[in-house]
Parts: C-alpha cells; structure tokens; sequence
C-alpha cells in the first residue's frame, strides 16, 4: 500500500522546503561531483569570478547566509584542491583574501555555464516570469523563517 501525504501535508511550504533540499539539491550536488566541488564550492567559485578582485570570506558569508564553518571549510577544501589562493589582507595582519587561480578561474567558467543552464532549463519549462516568482518566493520563505526562528 502507498503512503500518500494527507492533502494538508501537500499544501505545506515545509514539506515542499524538505523535498526541494532532499531531491533536487542533492540531485545536483551529485551533478556537480564531476566538477570536483560541492554547491556551496561552486557558488564561491562563481561569485569570485564575477567580483573580480580577492575577497575576505566573511564578504560572501553576509552574501550567502550559511554558517562561518562550512564557509571555511569550503574555503580551505578549494584552496586544496588549487582552485583558489591565499594572501594575508593588507591592513589586517589576522585577515586573508582569496582569489581565484588559473584553474579555478577556469573551473568556475564551466560551472557558470552549468548554472546558465540549469537557469534556462527552468525557465524553458516553467517561463521566466514563473521562474522569478519562484525564487522570490523561496526567498520570501526564507525571510519568514529567520523572522519565526531566529
């Protein structure tokens, strides 16, 4: 016998929250194990690319809204692999900046062609307009549950 979620369970923004995290994130995370890095290596990869200059981390943790640790560790897991480099910040002798390397450069060229199209598939099968509505209304629960339970 199939369980089937009560129609209640269907309508609720934490059980579409759960099953968009647990099927399509994890779904493309293991699409992005060919590159090598895991989602949030790919979106620091992606966004130094086009901020063009070496950050300090805690710019893109105020960006990206995810704890300091796993900010740091994705940090150190791309300095590892080479994709990016280190420098001591140049009037704070406790603070780094990172860059992007060659290869890092290169690697996050690809995968701003892997979010392109990922991007234009939804918006192919969904329209562009339903596509911004989405991620607004992602955001706009997003922005509810810091609000609730922070």
């Amino acid at each position: 016998m199939e369980l089937r979620p009560h129609w209640h369970l269907s309508q609720s923004p934490i059980l579409a929250m759960y099953q968009a995290q647990s099927m399509v994130l994890e779904s493309f995370q293991e699409h992005l194990s060919k590159y090598d890095v895991h989602l949030l290596q790919g979106l620091i990869l992606t966004s130094l690319l086009f901020e063009e200059k070496d950050v300090r981390p805690l710019e893109l943790h105020s960006a990206f809204g995810v704890e300091r640790s796993n900010l740091s560790h994705s940090f150190r897991g791309l300095e590892k692999k080479g994709f990016l480099k280190r420098t001591m910040h140049p009037t704070d002798a406790r603070g780094y900046l990172f860059g992007l390397t060659a290869s890092g450069r290169k690697r996050a060229i690809t995968l701003v062609k892997e979010f392109d199209a990922i991007q234009d598939g939804f918006e192919k099968n969904i329209g562009v307009r339903k596509t911004h509505e989405m991620v607004e209304g992602i955001q706009s629960l997003i922005s509810e549950f810091k609000k609730n339970f922070n």
